[in-house]
């Protein structure tokens, strides 16, 4: 299995766009309640099953989701605004505009769940950085999802390394004789 996969999202940043809500009055056990009801917005459906596809092409045929810990990295590259001056477009490094980092962040998590992790509570580390791109280019979004070695995973490895050895000079001895 692979432990890491990185793949580019092309185009603006695209954000997770607010969960919607509506009231609802059902008769329950001979009473009128209200219940509210909420659904995801429209416009996040095309964006997460296109992040999908782009993992999957990434990562190649038969990934698994990670069963461990996971390392999310984001890179957002937004494209300068038309309005900025020359200068301002060649020497602005980071991008303090919309979309909000933590957006984008969770429009990827989400996703990516059932398809890179099994869920987003499994992602424990996250470094984003969020620039303005070269100019003349539309900007990306730079995603790499990292399996994280848990502490009894490192502990495992490192005992069968040492059982090989060990087996490998009591035969090694065992020739000599």
């Amino acid at each position: 299995m692979r432990r890491e996969v990185t793949f580019s999202i092309p185009g603006p940043p695209r954000p997770l766009h607010r969960h919607k809500a509506t009231a609802v009055r059902r008769f329950v056990k001979g009473q009128w309640k209200w219940t509210v009801k909420t659904y995801d917005d429209e416009r996040n459906g095309p964006n997460k099953r296109a992040i999908a596809a782009l993992f999957l092409q990434a990562a190649g045929g038969g990934f698994e989701p990670i069963a461990g810990p996971v390392e999310l990295r984001i890179t957002i590259e937004s494209a300068p605004a038309r309005s900025w001056p020359k200068w301002k477009k060649l020497f602005t490094l980071y991008d303090t505009r919309k979309p909000d980092w933590d957006n984008v962040a969770k429009l990827v998590c989400d996703a990516l769940n059932g398809i890179a992790w099994n869920d987003d509570a499994q992602v424990v580390r996250v470094y984003l950085e969020k620039c303005v791109a070269v100019p003349l280019t539309s900007g990306k979004t730079v995603v790499t999802v990292r399996a994280l070695v848990t502490p009894q995973e490192r502990r495992r490895r490192t005992s069968r390394s040492r059982a090989g050895r060990n087996r490998r000079s009591r035969h090694e001895d065992d020739g000599d004789r």
